[in-house]
């Protein structure tokens, strides 16, 4: 089935903690049905976790750094994180209650059970 959420990418703050006042930015993000139905058209910060999260390495990224947005998606309720390499042509997948799995381009990767049906060849994502 189509899905009913949205899609973000880029411009867009997430207020992940109702009782903290600090904005984390996502490289691309899916939110559900609901959270998308809460958030104004047009809104350049969105109140409330994605679904999934997905951050694209860049040179200047510190490991430990991406490590922490890792540990404090999944702490917060986001239920997977996709962490993409295009130095590699990887994805690294951290789910709530999973060790992380990795994809490489020759492999097909899906958000099961949280997008069910999605399903893409990791080369395509660094097409």
């Amino acid at each position: 089935p189509k899905p009913q959420g949205r899609i973000y990418a880029g411009d867009v703050a997430f207020k992940l903690r109702q009782e903290s006042p600090s904005l984390v930015g996502i490289d691309v993000a899916y939110v559900s049905a609901e959270l998308r139905s809460k958030t104004p058209k047009g809104s350049k910060t969105v109140e409330g976790i994605p679904v999934l999260a997905i951050e694209i390495l860049s040179p200047s990224d510190v490991h430990s750094n991406v490590a922490e947005k890792v540990y404090e998606f999944i702490d917060v309720g986001v239920k997977a994180v996709w962490i993409l390499d295009p130095d590699f042509e990887t994805v690294a997948v951290h789910c709530q209650g999973t060790e992380p799995v990795s994809f490489n381009r020759q492999q097909e990767l899906d958000a099961e059970p949280y997008l069910p049906g999605f399903r893409v060849r990791v080369a395509e994502l660094f097409e």
